[in-house]
């Protein structure tokens, strides 16, 4: 009649943990540059019975997540995850965060508005190259861009412009030389590209010499 026995704890849980609220990405007219780091942020899910790492990230270029691609698995609810995005052009992206229990309950959120993923750089143009004595009137060609800046990259004058951050500009400078003149344009997710034109800036007369005849001196044809 020896006996022995041996016990064990089964907790049972059909209670899904608190929704991981998605935080970023969410509002309305974000824009993220591909291959940069952005980070998502939700509010921290609870639950009696989570595991170290209960959090699951995912994103979708639909925004439907049928086309879902894993961020990470598992990750700690500690609400903040660096993501490298994905060089994509899309402005149907969202993300997804899913909490899981040890008893495998679930939570989900998503992002409440897409967003634009861009990783295409706007184009610009300057062209061509000036030779001046007075202000011009510089009309550059881009597309894609939201905001511009024209700098001097070389001359030895100051230079002016009109407008500087602006599409279109004018331009004056105070001292004759030979300038490189640049202008960037930026889109929305912050990728940039410029182009540069050559501003000669001359008010100098040309020197005119008379060689013959000398003074005092007359000219006889025969």
């Amino acid at each position: 009649l020896n006996s022995a026995s041996s016990t064990f704890n089964l907790i049972w849980d059909t209670t899904n943990p608190s929704t991981p609220t998605v935080l970023t990405p969410s509002a309305t007219g974000i824009y993220l540059q591909g291959g940069q780091s952005y980070d998502i942020t939700w509010t921290a899910s609870t639950d009696t019975n989570f595991g170290a790492q209960p959090i699951m990230i995912e994103y979708s270029l639909l925004g439907n997540f049928t086309d879902a691609v894993t961020i990470i698995a598992a990750t700690e609810n500690d609400g903040t995850y660096s993501w490298t995005v994905p060089s994509e052009d899309v402005s149907t992206a969202k993300i997804r965060i899913t909490a899981t229990d040890l008893a495998s309950n679930t939570a989900t959120d998503s992002s409440d508005n897409a967003f634009t993923i861009d990783s295409t750089n706007p184009t610009v143009d300057v062209s061509p190259d000036v030779i001046t004595n007075v202000q011009i009137s510089k009309d550059a060609a881009t597309s894609g861009a939201t905001t511009w800046q024209w700098t001097k990259v070389s001359g030895s004058g100051i230079v002016t412009f009109g407008t500087p951050t602006a599409e279109d500009t004018t331009i004056s400078t105070d001292a004759d030389d030979t300038y490189v003149i640049k202008l960037t344009a930026t889109d929305a997710a912050l990728n940039s590209a410029s182009s540069t034109f050559n501003l000669i800036w001359d008010t100098t007369n040309p020197t005119v010499s008379t060689l013959s005849p000398l003074d005092g001196a007359t000219s006889t044809s025969l």
